[in-house]
């Protein structure tokens, strides 16, 4: 059974006696403004607490991990193998939601 084993920057994934590390390549940018955009969209549909290897590789390539604090999760959907993605609605000041989504595309 694999299991993460460490807390944002690279995430660390351990299967039987094998060490895995997982970081971010190059993301391919379509309509994001930045990287680091695109990067904070895939970070808040992650949460940290569950310790999911993927998710923390995700975070851990946010430069600035402060602006996580900024936004709040309303409702968060699991991984879904059929749809290949992870969403999430989130709070963004007082009376703006945005919906967010990190995997396969729509």
């Amino acid at each position: 059974m694999a299991k993460s084993v460490s807390h944002f920057q690279k995430a660390l994934l351990q299967i039987g006696d094998h060490l895995i590390y997982l970081s971010l390549g190059d993301p391919a940018i379509f309509e994001a403004e930045n990287a680091q955009d695109l990067i904070l969209a895939g970070a808040l549909a992650s949460r940290a607490e569950d310790r999911d290897s993927i998710d923390l590789a995700v975070m851990g390539g946010l430069q600035d991990q402060a602006l996580l604090k900024t936004y709040g999760q309303v409702k968060f959907v699991s991984f879904d193998p059929l749809g290949k993605r992870t969403e999430a609605t989130i709070r963004s000041g007082k009376d703006r939601s945005i919906n967010v989504t990190k995997g396969a595309p729509i």
